[in-house]
């Protein structure tokens, strides 16, 4: 398959039909912590039985990406053949991502903030799986043909930790309060958490191939991260038992509709992500 070359956020808007190949300095990312609006921790003696582990794919792509459709197909087989155990999230950057004229932007800067935090790719589409970094791969986002073995490899982990996701949207449909509830069910350390809201959907004109396809509907799009993009630390001992429980607002843009969004939820350890949940938004 031809991938387009990565080349930095200065060029891409308009040498986005060329091939490049560069080593990306991206700005420096201020990641600043989240406000809660609670945040309560305690440990019961009641454990449940663990979770089976959910992988989660960041996949980055763009609207005038010719080959991303193959990726965006290839992250739909991999969700219809094992459901419940991988979420996707598509993250629109600046490379092959400039929006058509007269269509808003899916360009986010936590997609942005992502590219500079987990280094370089090869071209688009690639995707993180749990934000791993595979042995003999020069990149975390990692090329299509890699995407299905490595979700298969993350399928056979474990979890140490149960992770519950509520919202709850107020009546005037574009604010609410996200909820999350983190259990361990066995021992850990140095984990954070991280959470993000996501659109399904969302019409927008596409590259496939040679050509501009009206209408092509983006699904999973990456709307806002409620954390910073690398998670918020969990400050306790993380003992089987441990409780966290954490209240979340959130806002939404006009053009967004809730009707299609859905929350996520994930924890991280330092070689990775460990688990993910998410919810439709609202339930």
């Amino acid at each position: 398959m031809h991938f387009y070359r990565f080349t930095t956020y200065l060029f891409a808007s308009f040498l986005c039909l060329m091939i490049f190949s560069c080593e990306e300095e991206g700005p420096a990312v201020v990641l600043d912590e989240a406000e809660t609006l609670s945040d309560t921790t305690y440990v019961t003696s009641t454990i449940p039985g663990a979770q089976d582990k959910v992988i989660l794919m960041e996949e980055l792509t763009g609207v005038r990406c010719p080959n991303c459709p193959d990726g965006h197909q290839e992250v739909e087989s991999i969700l219809a053949n094992n459901p419940g155990r991988v979420l996707a999230v598509a993250v629109h950057t600046p490379f092959l991502g400039q929006p058509f004229p007269g269509e808003p932007s899916l360009i986010t800067q936590a997609g942005i903030d992502m590219e500079s935090t987990f280094g370089g790719y090869d071209g688009k589409p690639a995707s993180l799986i749990d934000r791993i970094s595979y042995p003999g791969e020069q990149y975390r986002f990692l090329g299509l043909p890699q995407w299905v073995i490595r979700v298969n490899e993350r399928m056979m982990e474990t979890s140490p930790v149960n992770i519950d996701v509520s919202s709850t949207l107020l009546s005037n449909g574009n604010s609410g309060v996200i909820s999350a509830s983190m259990i361990y069910t066995d021992a850990a350390s140095d984990h954070r958490f991280g959470i993000l809201l996501t659109e399904n959907q969302v019409a927008t004109t596409q590259i496939v191939g040679s050509v501009e396809v009206e209408d092509y509907e983006q699904e999973h799009v990456l709307r806002r991260y409620i954390t910073p993009v690398t998670g918020q630390g969990l400050g306790a001992s993380l003992e089987p038992g441990r409780v966290f429980e954490k209240d979340f607002a959130f806002d939404l843009e006009e053009v967004w509709n809730s009707d299609n969004m859905e929350v996520i939820v994930w924890v991280s350890d330092a070689n990775g992500i460990v688990h993910a949940a998410k919810a439709k938004l609202g339930e």
